[in-house]
Formats: structure tokens, C-alpha cells, sequence
């Protein structure tokens, strides 16, 4: 007897949690042909891999954790000692996180394969692969990639006598291609026949190879076991091809992402609607009011919150902390007071610190170094100046000095290019040494922001080099250099804000450039002494032009414009006078940043 098909059970669909070196043990992967290209940049690659250094300290694995900030007996201090005489606000005590078992292993999201003869289409996830690929090449081809060697090549390609890389990914330029080969992501310069994916491609390696440089052999090792063997993703796998398409439009179009901010409100709301329906409007009251207070910035207020009362990393489990430390009925009065006092505390330092100086013009200290500070692609100083703040509520004086040094320490870093996580570190550290009422600016304290004479070697060189790869950090140097051109006592900072940089010798080149500049155009272009800030409109419609049609414009802006009236002042702009130039705002900065 013949059983009717029954067209009413749905396709065979699998699923299950695997490592990644289960997943790319697989077989061969490639993006299915309805897959858009690679397009993730840096904000996505810094994202994920200071998610994953984090999970991997958190998890207790990184050898390196808990090592003291590199000092030097030869170390200067960046600023004289604090003391002015003035009397010391008593810091409010650290909170202690409750005893919580750290979680093993860090969870990278879903993908949707179709199986293929060999291997798989990617429907989802093709975007995180890649870069996973990229990450383990960059892994493989730094110094201490020889401890790994084996293992990665085990891993992204497949085993003898095929050797075939694990993924594929077809572009004009064929960047993965070269990349999956030892020494293949310096071994190529970007070509006319490299399309936007290839340039991305290589950036990335390079980015995660110039992120991991200065680790040890020791956390090479174990960094990348973490990430082949503590790193989950959930594969589904089904033949239907319709069916993985309308999964992955409904994952990528449906809903809308919880954030940090919310997943803390509902905990909050939660635990207090467990003593009671007053309770729980009480504290959705003190919720909406820090709200109304932070606006905007409540994200940013919860982590630096974080830091300040519990001296860790916010990294990306800070919810998770906050959801297990108050998570017995008991610490709800500690909870409602958090919400409602503490929080808006911050707030409101906030706004006054942050906020509050980014509505004037012409400042004078300390609210100009704070201004200054907010150039910085990263956040983590907002913390340390929270804490300075609370200490020197009343000694205005040593505040000043103590902001002052903090933004000398940050645009060290923001030159040596250090990794965000360390940063990070740096900033617990400091706010610790504050609120236990030492000086982190004190070499023979071990003071947390007292650079190395590595690091400043390590800055001097960048400053002579006139470089910086970052384009963010690059951004933030170059609108700290505007502000030099001001007295200390009343800086201007129009020039700075709404206004981007400008690349005098463009970037893509042609015509008289072409003779001024018959070698390293790429280089000169970021050199810092090519660079100035311009009007945003002023400076799309000058494009890629010639120096003869720019230098007018540059010289009739307003006086607000410094720099740019400063490139003005050349009669020709050739390789020489970009050197010339790299060198006066070299001298500038070292004198500002107390390094000469």
C-alpha cells in the first residue's frame, strides 16, 4: 500500500551548538550567491575582538591578566604631584560584585547553512566567518604565530592530500585567497583590480595583526584555544533553499535589539516588583527620571557607573554582573538607592563634565582639556575623570591639574596606539588608585597613568613619523593639534567641531600631484604635517584638487581655522614641505605632552 506524501510537514531542519573548530571542521564554506559582499569595517572588527579578549579574561584564561602597567625606574611623571594643599573629597566605597562562577565560553550568534556537495552555502553569518578567517590568519602570521601554526592551518584549511581553504570567497581581487597563505597579508598593496571587499578584507588581517603584535607567546597560545574551542555559534542546516531564505529575512528584518540600558531596566523593574506593586512603580519612577536626566547617554552613564563603584571592566557582560549581584530580594534597597541616588549622581557629573563644555566655544581649563578629551574615539576616560571629580569636589585647583594630566596621558595612548582592552585595564586601575586616595600620576606609587619610557619612545616615534593608522584616533589627534595653536588660557575650539579633516595631498591623486609627489603618495597623505581641519562643506567641495586651487580657499577662511591658514602659508606642497611641516607639530605636541 502506497502512503500519500503529507505536504503539510514542514522540510527537515538540524540544529545544533558547535566550537568553531567544529564549525570549520565541517567542510568548505561560501557565501550563497544571494549573499552580499563582505562588508563589515573596523567598527565591527574592534567590537568583536574586544568582546572576545574580554570573554576571554573574564573566563579566567589569559595569562596575562592582573599584570602590573609596565613602568621604567627612568620614568618622569607626566605632571607635578597633585598636592595643592587643597582638602580631599572622600571617595564613596567600592562595591564588592557578588560571588559569580565567570562564564567559560562566549556565545557568537546563529548562521544558516545549506548543505552542497563538499561543503555549504552560507545564507547567514557569512560576515563573521570571514572575519574569523581573517582573525586566525592574522593570529598565524604574528611573531609568536608559530606556537599556532599547526593548529590554524588545521583549521582553515582543509587536510592532505586536498589542502583547500576552508572558506571561499570570490572577489576580482582574490584578497582571501592570499590572505589564507603564510605571510599573505603583507605580502600584497591594494591594485586597480581590488574591489571594495578585497580592500576590507585586507584591512581587517591587518587591523586584528597590528591589535595582537604586542601580546605574549603565552596569551597567542591560549587566546586562540579560546577562540577555536570556547567560542559557540548555532548552525541550522536545511536543503530548502526558499526556506533559508525566508529564515534569513526574518532574522535580519523582525524585532528590534534589546540594548544594555533596557536589559538592566527590566531586571530592576523585575526585582523591585517582587516586594510589591509600590515598589515596582517606585522604581520605575526613579528609572524614568535617570532617563529623563541622561538622555542620550544612559548607555554610556551605566558603564562608566560600572567602573566607578564597582572597579571592573563593563565589558560585554556588565548586564549579566549587575543582574547577579542584585539579584537576591535582600539587595533591593541597595538597587533602589543605586537607581535613584547614584546613578543620577553620575548623571548629573555627566553633563556637567561631557555635555556641559561641548556648548562653548572658547574655554578655558579645565573644562578645555575636558573638551579635548571628548575628541577621543574611546570613553574610558569619563570614568577617570568622574573619579577626580568626586575626590576634588572641593579643591577646583587640583582638579584642574589632575584633568590635565589625565588628557596628556590620553593623547600618549591615543599616539602609541593601544590596544582598547588595555586601555580599559589602565582605567580600572586608575580609578582604584583614586579612590583609595593615591596619586595615579606618581611613578613611585605605581601609579596607573604614569607612562612607560616605552611608550614614550613609542609616541615620540609616532610623532616624528607623523602616522597613525587609526583613522579615528588619527581624527582626534589631528583636532587636539588645532587646539595647540590657541593659548593655553583660551582655546577656540570652532575649528573643531562640525568640521573634518583634510587631506591635502589626496588620498586618490592626479595631474601636478602626479609630478610633485613621483613616490609614496599613500604615505605623505596621512603624514600629520598633509592634515588640517576645513568646514565640512568647504572641504567636499575642494574633493581631490590641485594645491593651486585649494591654497586660495584655504587662505580666505576664517581665523577660527588655524591649520588650514597654516598649510596656506606654503607656496607649493610637495614631499618637503609636508616634512617640514610633520616636524613643527611634532615640536608642538612634545611640549604639550611634556615628552621633550
Amino acid at each position: 500500500m502506497r502512503v500519500a506524501k503529507d505536504d503539510t510537514q514542514p522540510p527537515m531542519i538540524s540544529a545544533a551548538s558547535l566550537t568553531i573548530r567544529q564549525l570549520f571542521a565541517l567542510g568548505q564554506f561560501e557565501p550563497a550567491r544571494a549573499q552580499r559582499d563582505y562588508q563589515w569595517d573596523e567598527a565591527q572588527w574592534g567590537a568583536l575582538l574586544n568582546d572576545l579578549t574580554a570573554a576571554f579574561t573574564n573566563a579566567g584564561l589569559d595569562p596575562d591578566a592582573g599584570k602590573a602597567i609596565e613602568a621604567d625606574p627612568n620614568d618622569k611623571p607626566l605632571t607635578a604631584s597633585t598636592s595643592t594643599g587643597e582638602p580631599i573629597q572622600k571617595a564613596p566605597p567600592s562595591k564588592k560584585l557578588g560571588a559569580r562562577r565567570p562564564l567559560s565560553c562566549y556565545y557568537l550568534g546563529h548562521m544558516l547553512l545549506q548543505p552542497r556537495q563538499g561543503g555549504y552555502w552560507i545564507f547567514d553569518g557569512q560576515q563573521r566567518l570571514t572575519t574569523l578567517t581573517l582573525m586566525l590568519c592574522a593570529l598565524r602570521d604574528t611573531e609568536g604565530g608559530m606556537q599556532v601554526w599547526d593548529t590554524i592551518a588545521r583549521t582553515i584549511w582543509t587536510p592532505p592530500p586536498d589542502n583547500k581553504p576552508r572558506l571561499i570567497n570570490t572577489t576580482s581581487g582574490g584578497a582571501l585567497a592570499h590572505i589564507l597563505r603564510t605571510g599573505g597579508i603583507k605580502a600584497r598593496n591594494p591594485s586597480s583590480n581590488f574591489e571594495a571587499a578585497d580592500r576590507l578584507m585586507y584591512k581587517a588581517a591587518r587591523y586584528f595583526l597590528s591589535s595582537s603584535q604586542d601580546w605574549s607567546p603565552a596569551r597567542w597560545r591560549a587566546f586562540t584555544e579560546f577562540l577555536l574551542d570556547k567560542v559557540y555559534v548555532t548552525v541550522t542546516q536545511t536543503a530548502d533553499r526558499r526556506l533559508l531564505e525566508f529564515a534569513y529575512v526574518t532574522i535580519n528584518t523582525r524585532g528590534k535589539p534589546l540594548e544594555t540600558k533596557d536589559i538592566i531596566k527590566g531586571h530592576f523593574s523585575h526585582l523591585a516588583s517582587r516586594h510589591g506593586l509600590t515598589a515596582s512603580n517606585r522604581m520605575n519612577e526613579k528609572w524614568d527620571q535617570l532617563e529623563r536626566k541622561a538622555g542620550y547617554n544612559l548607555e554610556q552613564i551605566l558603564r562608566s557607573a560600572f567602573l566607578l563603584d564597582f572597579r571592573q571592566k563593563p565589558a560585554f557582560d556588565f548586564a549579566p554582573q549587575l543582574m547577579d549581584h542584585f539579584e537576591e530580594a535582600g539587595t533591593f534597597p541597595e538597587a533602589e538607592e543605586w537607581v535613584g541616588v547614584r546613578l543620577p549622581a553620575i548623571a548629573e557629573l555627566h553633563n556637567r563634565l561631557v555635555r556641559g563644555v561641548l556648548g562653548h566655544e572658547v574655554l578655558r581649563q579645565p573644562e578645555a582639556d575636558l573638551h579635548r578629551l571628548g575628541f577621543l574615539p574611546w570613553k574610558h576616560w569619563h570614568a577617570i575623570a568622574f573619579a577626580f571629580a568626586q575626590r576634588d569636589a572641593k579643591a577646583p585647583l587640583r582638579f584642574a591639574k589632575s584633568i590635565a594630566g589625565l588628557t596628556r596621558w590620553a593623547f600618549i595612548i591615543n599616539l602609541v596606539d593601544v590596544d582598547d582592552d588595555w586601555i580599559l585595564n589602565i582605567a580600572v586601575e586608575a580609578v582604584a588608585q583614586i579612590q583609595e586616595g593615591r596619586d595615579p600620576f606618581e611613578r613611585r606609587d605605581h601609579g596607573a597613568l604614569c607612562v612607560s619610557a616605552k611608550w614614550r619612545k613609542r609616541a615620540i616615534a609616532r610623532l616624528q613619523d607623523g602616522q597613525i593608522a587609526d583613522k579615528y584616533r588619527r581624527g582626534a589627534h589631528v583636532r587636539w593639534t588645532e587646539t595647540l595653536y590657541w593659548p593655553q588660557d583660551e582655546i577656540d575650539f570652532r575649528a573643531t567641531d562640525d568640521t573634518s579633516v583634510e587631506h591635502v595631498l589626496p588620498k586618490r591623486c592626479g595631474g601636478q600631484w602626479v609630478k610633485d609627489f613621483p613616490a609614496e603618495q599613500h604615505i605623505y597623505a596621512e603624514k600629520f604635517g598633509n592634515l588640517c581641519l576645513l568646514p565640512k562643506d568647504v572641504n567636499h567641495r575642494l574633493f581631490d584638487g590641485q594645491y593651486l586651487q585649494k591654497r586660495p580657499v584655504l587662505a580666505q577662511l576664517s581665523p577660527h581655522y588655524r591649520s588650514a591658514l597654516d598649510v596656506a602659508q606654503s607656496e607649493v606642497w610637495t614631499p618637503a614641505a609636508i616634512d617640514v611641516r610633520t616636524q613643527q607639530l611634532a615640536e608642538r605636541a612634545a611640549r604639550a605632552l611634556m615628552l621633550a
